[in-house]
């Protein structure tokens, strides 16, 4: 938990906000160190948690590479979720090229300075 809490510092803090928000924010900021293609969130619908996590979620994903990550809500009903997850899964298959070609890129450019 201390590496998630140390994760969360930057978007919020677990010394002044407490709650799934701060372990939330710290394990997107994680599973992105760990190399996954995209994460989502799945909440109870009107969950306040959820509704300031997804807020603080472009920025994460704007300091990481624009990794997808995407709230999904239930609220108890049934729904058809293809739509929904195809479009998040096309996302995840884009970036994971884009992030293949920036490790590519790192590598060639590294290997040109030497």
């Amino acid at each position: 938990m201390n590496e998630i809490f140390r994760r969360s510092l930057h978007y919020l803090p677990s010394y002044a906000i407490l709650g799934e928000m701060v372990i939330n924010t710290g394990r997107a900021v994680y599973l992105h160190e760990k190399g996954v293609d995209g994460i989502i969130d799945i909440s109870p619908f009107t969950c306040m948690n959820a509704i300031v996590c997804e807020a603080i979620y472009s920025k994460i994903s704007r300091d990481h590479d624009n990794i997808p990550i995407k709230v999904l809500y239930f609220d108890g009903n049934a729904r058809d979720w293809d739509q929904d997850v195809e479009m998040f899964m096309e996302l995840v298959r884009d970036y994971r090229v884009r992030k293949r070609s920036m490790v590519d890129y790192g590598r060639r450019h590294k290997s040109m300075s030497l």
